[in-house]
């Protein structure tokens, strides 16, 4: 089956294309620079395009003769944006998937599959908490699942995924400077009271490469293997930097909103914006369980629940690859 990834050189991105090209698949790796992992380029063809600007004709081109395509690419939730935000994940994000999802109708694809958040999850279960009115980021990824379904019916299915951890090859973790940099040069850890649902990269390949075969239907599936806590998984990474001595305090939910608040002043000073309003990120993400039923979550999709915290320490690892070959031939180095 010919299956285009668009977004193949980003940290899912690679996994999925990875994971079609070990089950067989003619794989078309789609990015701005026309990078992909090396599996990818071994057994699959790639293709330089902006998909922001790419027109009509050029998705089209890209898309003939193929049966499927993943959607594996836009902005993340945790970078600041151009102002105004809303216009600017509109511009990157939902029309950019609303005119793939068309151009896979008119292609005659069978599925368009793409890698949405866990956000819209939780809009959809907890709807007084108004995640969408009070987020743009969550109403954007709304807008995308709601346009690139009517813009395609029956082709779309929409993965919601959660914290993802796991090393891809040639891919630094995002985790790096977000969470581990922090933890590594703090003298004391800091964790809010909340936890969230998480998946491996791996998992979110397998789960992509069970809609693309037809094994699960076109839908809106959450993904979970484990859930975790913010404090579990700072003690977790201490552990793999060799600092499980530092203590894991916890960081109260106005201490976040404070934090939110200085970055969001600055942001604005420069023209940017946050996809998350800081004024309500701690009390509807940081301070709250996001958690979900991994049997639930696994059960369409072939997928087993398991333990996240092996997929924690690799992408440590997978972040200092200098320490990891530093401890090889020193193994009591710290």
């Amino acid at each position: 089956m010919r299956v285009v990834v668009f977004g193949a050189s980003g940290y899912l991105g690679r996994a999925v294309g990875d994971e079609l090209v070990g089950r067989g698949h003619d794989v078309l790796g789609v990015s701005r620079s026309a990078r992909a992992s090396v599996h990818l380029r071994a057994g699959g063809t790639t293709a330089r395009c902006d998909l922001v600007t790419a027109t009509d004709a050029e998705l089209d081109a890209l898309l003939g003769g193929a049966s499927a395509a993943v959607w594996c690419l836009g902005p993340d939730d945790r970078s600041p944006l151009p102002a105004p935000v809303a216009a600017t994940l509109d511009r990157l994000l939902v029309q950019p998937t609303v005119r793939a999802a068309a151009a896979a109708r008119r292609a005659g694809l069978a599925r368009f599959v793409i890698l949405g958040s866990y956000f819209a999850t939780f809009h959809r279960l907890h709807p007084a908490w108004d995640l969408a009115g009070r987020h743009p980021y969550i109403a954007a990824r709304l807008a995308q699942t709601e346009g690139a379904e009517a813009a395609a019916p029956g082709l779309v299915s929409v993965l919601e995924i959660p914290f993802v951890f796991g090393a891809v090859e040639g891919a630094v973790p995002l985790w790096k400077p977000l969470l581990f940099e922090p933890l590594r040069r703090s003298p004391v850890g800091f964790a809010p009271s909340g936890g969230s649902a998480a998946v491996t990269a791996a998992d979110v390949a397998r789960a992509v490469s069970a809609v693309v075969e037809g094994a699960a239907p076109a839908g809106r599936y959450p993904l979970g293997v484990d859930n975790i806590s913010y404090r579990r998984l700072a003690h977790l990474v201490l552990d793999e930097l060799g600092r499980s001595g530092r203590p894991v305090l916890p960081l109260p939910a106005l201490v976040v909103t404070a934090g939110a608040m200085s970055a969001g002043a600055v942001h604005r000073l420069r023209g940017r914006g946050s996809g998350l309003d800081g004024r309500h990120v701690a009390g509807d993400v940081v301070a709250r369980r996001l958690h979900l039923d991994p049997d639930t979550c696994c059960r369409p999709l072939g997928l087993e629940p398991s333990s996240i915290e092996d997929a924690v320490r690799a992408t440590v690892r997978a972040a200092y690859p200098e320490r990891v070959a530093d401890q090889e031939i020193d193994p009591g180095r710290e």
